[in-house]
């Protein structure tokens, strides 16, 4: 192990180029695994001398590594490729997240800090009013990056859910992967905040189209589209509407796919029994020669 992060620290002070995401993934690794496996923890006891057994020097050796890992980490997000600035913010991340799970220092078992969760709403708060400020839109990437982050983070969190209405309505009418997160906020303003959307089951009607299965979140349209559609209060004629391109979907997915476009016109049919004679209309009349 020692060989190995001497080459990597050669390697970490030659790193000069624009693309130096390998790099960047292989500080990741490393550090994470030696962060699990405690070798970075250096045991210090007040009033007594330095310890300079190999194992110690060894020890101090790796944190100077670390340290240098994370300051070159952190230089790597204001220069190179986007790609790779992008990298050197996770991996930073990431290595802040190990080391809070396995601190360097020994623990007693104690909280390392005191868990404010009133601080915490009103720094993501903040946090969030001052993202609206930039141009989360414009770009499709960050776009689908701010919804992943609003609707499953933070929503719970935030102390006035409505004043993102108007964003997700937007991301709602643009179509594609972007409209199908969108919904998942859309659903929690409906059902939480008692938010009314005009032609809500029209939009979700529409999004169910073959070029879904070609997105990443399909299965997450079909979760969705079984929560709104889980009301009995519903004409029967929407939810037939809904059984039936769905069932058309089905015939031309591939089985995975068809298999849960199958089981959400199950759910349907269950819970409105009246349906089951698009399936087998016994009072039909016979048709004479």
């Amino acid at each position: 192990m020692r060989i190995i992060s001497l080459i990597f620290y050669r390697c970490l002070r030659q790193a000069e180029t624009e693309n130096y995401t390998p790099l960047l993934l292989t500080i990741e690794v490393i550090f994470t695994e030696l962060l699990k496996r405690g070798d970075l923890v250096q045991h210090v006891v007040p009033l007594k001398p330095t310890d300079t057994s190999p194992e110690a020097e060894y020890k101090r050796w790796l944190n100077e590594c670390y340290e240098a890992a994370i300051s070159r980490a952190l230089q790597c997000i204001k220069c190179g490729r986007t790609s790779s600035r992008l990298q050197a913010l996770v991996t930073a991340c990431k290595l802040l997240q190990a080391e809070g799970k396995h601190p360097l220092e020994p623990t007693t078992g104690k909280p390392q800090f005191p868990f404010n969760p009133s601080m915490c709403r009103r720094c993501a708060n903040r946090c969030w009013s001052f993202a609206c400020l930039w141009p989360l839109c414009e770009d499709s990437r960050t776009h689908r990056r701010a919804l992943l982050l609003l609707v499953e983070r933070l929503m719970p969190l935030l102390n006035k859910p409505h004043l993102a209405t108007d964003m997700l309505c937007d991301s709602l009418d643009a179509g594609g992967p972007i409209s199908m997160l969108a919904l998942q906020g859309v659903l929690e303003l409906v059902r939480r905040h008692n938010i009314e959307y005009p032609d809500l089951y029209d939009r979700l009607y529409a999004m169910f189209e073959p070029e879904m299965f070609a997105t990443r979140y399909k299965k997450r349209l079909l979760h969705l589209a079984d929560i709104f559609l889980s009301s009995t209060h519903l004409p029967e004629s929407l939810v037939a509407a809904f059984a039936k391109r769905l069932a058309r979907l089905a015939l031309v997915a591939c089985p995975e796919d068809a298999g849960g476009l199958l089981q959400l016109v199950a759910n349907l049919l269950l819970r409105h029994p009246a349906l089951k004679r698009m399936i087998c209309c016994e009072d039909t009349p016979a048709i004479s020669e």
